[in-house]
């Protein structure tokens, strides 16, 4: 007699599934990167952390100084002073836009005139006209130069 042979079926091999690799959202990326850091804080001894990447627009930037205050002003033309500051920066500012814009209110744009506009003062560092200070601008726009 012969003995029965039972035959294994032979078990195919499936290679895993490849998938693409998750993307992290970047508030999580920040989160995993702050836990981390935590992490490798041991003891009284803290690990180097990654260094946060500047912002090169920001060198293009003026410096305002809270301490810079108006020496001296000087009207070049038209609707155009020369103002220098105590830090010794010097900047010409166009006050053209802002008073003819349509926004502008009545009692501001009769500074528009020549006459007028030549009468502002230089008090206590700032940039002013009329009497009771109808008009003046923030120090950081005048040493900008971008009148809001």
């Amino acid at each position: 007699m012969k003995k029965s042979v039972k035959y294994k079926k032979a078990e195919k091999k499936v290679a895993p599934k490849k998938t693409a690799p998750r993307r992290i959202p970047k508030k999580a990326a920040k989160r995993a990167v702050k836990k981390a850091a935590r992490k490798r804080i041991r003891g009284n001894v803290l690990a180097t952390r990654p260094q946060k990447k500047r912002n090169l627009a920001s060198k293009n930037k003026p410096k305002v100084y809270s301490d810079a205050l108006i020496d001296n002003a000087k009207f070049l033309h038209d609707n155009v002073l020369l103002l220098s500051f105590s830090d010794g920066h010097q900047q010409t500012v166009d006050f053209y836009d802002f008073l003819n814009a349509k926004s502008t209110p009545p009692y501001i744009k009769r500074y528009r005139a020549e006459r007028k506009f030549k009468s502002f003062k230089v008090e206590n560092g700032n940039l002013v006209w009329g009497k009771d200070w109808d008009l003046m601008f923030p120090i950081k726009q005048l040493y900008t130069g971008r009148i809001n």
